[in-house]
């Protein structure tokens, strides 16, 4: 019998020279016969070191020759597979569940997860209702709710259309949810094309069609609600510890603008108009609460308020295309709710009926039967 059958056939595969050497009791064992080497094989009692399944040890015995590939192969699954009172096994699964989701962020892109059609657009929200490709890629990070952003929006559908720019905060639904459900995917500075169906822009849910197509540009993204906690801040800091010296008019006044600023971007007219009356008892010319009055007067609709400060404001000799551009605007505005008064009291007067002056003409010209009479006897 060969050296390589004595040892079960695996003996030089499964076994290293480390595990076989420096023993207290030798047995020379020549390999093969390519082989020159002599190593020294021991005999030892040996245990797998695991607890058993009924919860004692194993029981140390000597082991024969034949057995150490074995022994060998059940220390390296020992090692993999732990007992309940090592954390080996609990390492081990956490490596590979990092490494599984790192796999699974760099392939989020992949068609297993994104469905892409021919054109290269993305389905985003896995139901067909709304594509997204981007164009132009952005950088930094994607915004969050309450985050006031800023974008340029062309409707592709109309060649004619202008470029829309719009301000608003994500999360409160001011805009068309196509809009901003893809702006919450967008980096800043990136452009994109989505496609839309009906249910994103006006709400219908009787079409699957993309009718509706956009290029939105995400050009900013503010944190306006932790500045305006700073802002408001230094204000307070300003009011109670520096009560109310005139040195420190000039930096309450920036502060109140800032603040006039920032309530104008969160949509909040209370606190905004509050913030812009005790400005201007500091300053009552300042021309930028001025004009941030009037804007908040526009978001009320307050049109004929706006105008009346606008026109101040160019008597005042400032010449801005901003001011001239909401004064036109306003005006238009003015128009519009002149004509729909006027719809009104039309609507009102059909319901009631003829005016009471030319009712009461009508009456007076009517015949009565007396006149009746007598005009048909000639007299």
């Amino acid at each position: 019998m060969s050296s390589t059958e004595f040892a079960g056939g695996d003996f030089e595969r499964a076994t290293e020279k480390k595990d076989i050497l420096e023993s207290s009791s030798k047995t020379s064992v020549t390999m093969s016969d390519d082989d020159f080497e002599s190593v020294s094989v021991h005999r030892r009692a040996v245990s797998s070191g695991e607890t058993s399944l009924t919860g004692s040890g194993d029981e140390e015995r000597a082991v024969s020759d034949t057995e150490i590939p074995k022994v060998q192969k059940t220390k390296e699954l020992a090692s993999q597979v732990k007992g309940p009172s090592s954390n080996e096994l609990e390492t081990e699964c956490e490596k590979a569940r990092i490494q599984a989701a790192k796999d699974e962020l760099a392939e989020n892109k992949s068609e297993e997860y994104v469905s892409v059609d021919s054109e290269g657009f993305e389905d985003i929200l896995s139901g067909g209702d709304l594509w997204k490709k981007t164009i132009k890629e952005g950088s930094g990070e994607r915004g969050a709710a309450s985050q006031w952003a800023e974008i340029r929006v062309k409707d592709l559908n109309d060649p004619n259309e202008e470029i829309t720019e719009v301000q608003f905060p994500l999360g409160f639904h001011y805009i068309l949810d196509a809009w901003e459900l893809a702006v919450q995917l967008m980096l800043p500075g990136e452009i994109c094309i989505i496609k839309s169906t009906p249910r994103f822009v006006d709400g219908r849910t009787d079409s699957k069609e993309l009718l509706h197509k956009y290029e939105i540009e995400l050009t900013n993204l503010e944190m306006i609600e932790h500045a305006l906690q700073l802002n408001i801040k230094a204000l307070d800091i300003i009011t109670k510890e520096l009560e109310d010296g005139q040195e420190f008019h000039g930096s309450k006044l920036n502060l109140l603008i800032s603040a006039s600023h920032y309530y104008w971007r969160l949509q909040n007219y209370i606190e905004g108009m509050r913030i812009i009356r005790e400005g201007l008892a500091i300053a009552p010319t300042n021309e930028k609460l001025l004009y941030k009055q009037s804007q908040f007067h526009f978001m009320k609709k307050e049109y004929k308020e706006c105008a009346s400060i606008l026109k101040q404001l160019i008597a005042m000799g400032i010449e801005s295309e901003a001011i001239d551009e909401e004064l036109r605007k306003t005006e238009i505005g003015v128009k519009e709710q002149l004509e729909k008064e006027k719809q009104v009291y039309k609507r009102m007067l059909g319901a009631l009926g003829k005016p009471p002056r030319k009712e009461q003409q009508e009456k007076n010209n009517a015949f009565s039967p007396t006149r009746r009479y007598l005009y048909m006897a000639g007299t």
